[in-house]
């Protein structure tokens, strides 16, 4: 049954999120969200708060306790993610505060550093 959100529901409940507002490949986009949220465990579940899935092959998720976007791709979503969490402290560490971490790539993880407000 689906009924309308209660005052305070935004703030538990994950958003899927297109900047064409589904307009188009409504369908791909929303299984590809699906399929993320489907990989995660309970606890990355009560993290997540934003799936982007503007781009229908790249989801892009955003968490209530890391401003960091990770860019996961199409598939090996929770796997990404304890990837990034096993590696997060020696990257910022490394690189300073950090924008968004792109995964998508099996050999590579590109990185961006967030630009600091002076």
């Amino acid at each position: 049954m689906i009924e309308p959100a209660r005052p305070g529901d935004q703030e538990r409940l994950p958003l899927f999120h297109d900047d064409g507002m589904f307009a188009a490949s409504r369908d791909a986009k929303l299984a590809l969200a699906w399929a993320c949220w489907d990989d995660l465990d309970a606890a990355d579940r009560e993290r997540v708060r934003r799936l982007d899935v503007t781009r229908p092959d790249d989801v892009v998720a955003t968490f209530r306790d890391d401003p960091v976007r990770l860019r996961l791709g199409a598939e090996g979503f929770a796997r990404k993610i304890a990837e990034y969490r096993g590696a997060r402290d020696r990257w910022t560490a490394a690189f300073g505060p950090l924008e968004y971490v792109d995964l998508r790539f099996p050999d590579r993880i590109y990185l961006k550093s967030a630009v600091e407000e002076e």
